[in-house]
């Protein structure tokens, strides 16, 4: 009878041990998949924050960069604006001279 419990014993350590090696095996292997939440929303001139958080309980931080602005439109008499934030990009495009070339006057051309 004692031999069968030790047995029983031995075999029960081997199968703890197995598992134990087992589940470090799978840890070891974990792939993160991170759900990312907006932590600072990026702006055209400041970085942005996310945080990600895995199953497992790891979490990262990934900084967003400034995109920059994307200056659109504007005129000679007034500037571009960014079409992101809306702010006023206040250089004028200024006028640019066109000089057409000379022509002799005719009397049906001026």
């Amino acid at each position: 009878m004692r031999k069968n419990k030790l047995i029983a014993l031995i075999t029960l350590a081997v199968m703890l041990t197995a598992s134990v090696s087992l589940s470090a095996c799978i840890v070891e292997s974990h792939v993160h998949k991170y759900e990312y939440t907006v932590i600072k929303v990026a702006t055209c001139e400041s970085e942005g924050l996310t945080y990600g958080l895995c199953s497992c309980g790891e979490s990262i931080e990934k900084v967003i960069p400034a995109p920059g602005h994307n200056f659109v439109g504007g005129s000679c008499i007034s500037g571009k604006i960014c079409a992101n934030c809306g702010e006023e990009d206040t250089e004028t495009l200024g006028h640019t001279e066109v000089v057409d070339k000379a022509v002799d006057p005719t009397c049906t051309e001026t």
